[in-house]
């Protein structure tokens, strides 16, 4: 599994898209609150758009990334509709 691409929504939530086909919205408010260093330049909305899909994953400049499966496991999947 591979992430595609990948969008900020917001300041704590990311539209990703896989290699399997799904869409999706991820929250990650719970996790950018955690105090960690890693994850402190990631509270900054505009740190945080500057998110990459990168060799599958979902990677800022920091070199923090979140690989596809944790990201699949909390994904809202967007469905689609037909008219």
């Amino acid at each position: 599994m591979r992430v595609i691409s990948v969008f900020a929504i917001g300041s704590a939530s990311l539209l990703c898209s896989f290699d399997d086909g799904k869409v999706g919205i991820v929250d990650l408010g719970d996790l950018v609150a955690l105090e960690d260093d890693c994850l402190t330049p990631l509270r900054d909305p505009s740190f945080f758009a500057n998110v990459m899909p990168w060799k599958g994953r979902a990677v800022w400049p920091n070199f923090f990334s979140l690989c596809p499966q944790f990201l699949w496991a909390r994904m809202r999947t967007l469905e689609h509709k037909d008219s």
